[in-house]
């Protein structure tokens, strides 16, 4: 290929901002050559190249802003362990359209029983459809909720979060909020209704929302909007962290 040409090539990619070609063209180029690819062949290579590296560089943009605590899926989930889980449910879920109809999904159940693991799985899963996914721990998110009030800035947050297709908030419950945090949490499950998909675990029933909130007015209102287009997936099984038993004294756990 004459300079003049190459130039202009390497120029118009410039310009499409496709740096991945770029970045590959002569040695693209020396192998065309060598196996006579047809145009359209090495065209097509090229752009699925491209396609590749951007699929893979949004995947790990995606997986930076979710914060995921862990890297979790569905196969690695040991269903056999855990036979209250309905299975079907669970794979009905991973079709993800659950997302597209900003609907919620809780796990309920005691501590250890897989309830993050399948959060952590869905969310990675969504990740890797293209949804944009955050994942908080009940603390944090209190903790970025009661931060807003310095400022009055909760509103702000909220339409922040608008731009997360599936928000996933984990164990609720597990620690005690006050009627300020369960006014805050209320604002939180009210905004998102009907306006973008979560996924919430907790270790609290629902007929024990209203000790726990200490306010059985918010605690209603609450369950009332997160309740209203959910799939509840209740795990009664043993915790996965005990299954070996519990390490006697002198062992490493």
């Amino acid at each position: 290929m004459a300079n003049l040409d190459y130039q202009r090539l390497t120029g118009h990619l410039k310009a499409l901002r496709l740096s991945g070609i770029i970045e590959r063209l002569d040695e693209a180029l020396n192998l065309a050559a060598k196996q006579k690819l047809p145009y359209l062949d090495f065209l097509e290579g090229m752009l699925g190249d491209e396609v590749q590296r951007r699929d893979e560089r949004s995947m790990e943009r995606k997986l930076k802003q979710a914060l995921f605590p862990a890297t979790k899926t569905l196969e690695g989930f040991d269903f056999n362990f855990q036979p209250s889980v309905d299975r079907q449910v669970v794979m009905n879920l991973a079709n993800l359209s659950f997302i597209d109809r900003k609907e919620v999904v809780v796990f309920i159940g005691p501590p250890g029983v897989g309830k993050t693991h399948l959060a952590t799985a869905l969310g990675l899963q969504a990740c890797g459809e293209g949804y944009s996914v955050l994942f908080r721990t009940a603390r944090h998110l209190m903790r970025q909720l009661r931060s807003t009030q310095a400022d009055d800035s909760l509103d702000d947050l909220l339409r922040m979060w608008d731009r997360i297709d599936l928000l996933i908030v984990d164990e609720l419950g597990y620690l005690a909020l006050d009627k300020r945090d369960a006014g805050l949490l209320f604002q939180l499950v009210n905004h998102r209704y009907e306006r973008g998909a979560l996924i919430v675990t907790t270790n609290v029933v629902f007929s024990d929302w209203d000790g726990w909130l200490g306010d059985s007015v918010i605690a209603g209102a609450i369950l009332d909007r997160l309740l209203h287009h959910a799939t509840i997936v209740s795990i009664n099984g043993e915790s996965f962290r005990m299954r070996r038993g519990i390490p006697k004294s002198g062992d490493i756990a």
